[in-house]
């Protein structure tokens, strides 16, 4: 390999790694965001005039759950885009086309031969343009509204 086409790799793989540890920064702040919104509520339901409503307390149950919705589907997402700067930094230039195709698309293969937390298949939370991919977001989806309602109902039993 030519020194100019190491430092055109370098500049393509710097490329890919600026652009997912952007978005790694982003999500940990939206993050940071939900988890305050979610400590405010947890201090809402003392704070409440007794007798408290059924009303209210089915708005704050599903707030505590979409705080909870948001915090575990990002926290997935945050994760997601830490193998992706992995593969990024580690992943050498095979298969067709250009110098940065090439780079981008042994990322992908080597981000989904991963799993995120040991046993959820990374492809639930990276979407590749395949056909199917829409399911597997879906199934993200759906795993990560079992683990809020999980959050949500063991802390509203916190609460009390």
């Amino acid at each position: 390999m030519s020194d100019t086409q190491r430092q055109l790799e370098l500049q393509y793989r710097k490329l890919l790694v600026d652009s997912y540890s952007s978005q790694l920064t982003t999500h940990a702040r939206l993050i940071i965001g939900f988890a305050i919104i979610l400590l405010t509520l947890l201090g809402v339901r003392p704070n409440l005039k007794q007798p408290i409503s059924e009303m209210q307390l089915g708005i704050l149950y599903f707030a505590i759950f979409l705080a909870a919705f948001g915090l575990w589907f990002l926290f997935m997402r945050h994760l997601m885009y830490g193998l992706l700067v992995h593969s990024a930094t580690f992943a050498s230039p095979t298969g067709e086309g250009d110098l940065y195709d090439q780079i981008l698309n042994n990322t992908r293969e080597r981000t989904l031969k991963k799993r995120i937390l040991v046993v959820i298949p990374s492809c639930l939370f990276y979407s590749t343009g395949k056909k199917r991919s829409w399911l597997n977001r879906l199934f993200g989806l759906i795993l990560c509204i079992g683990l809020a309602l999980l959050t949500t109902y063991l802390v509203w039993e916190l609460i009390g």
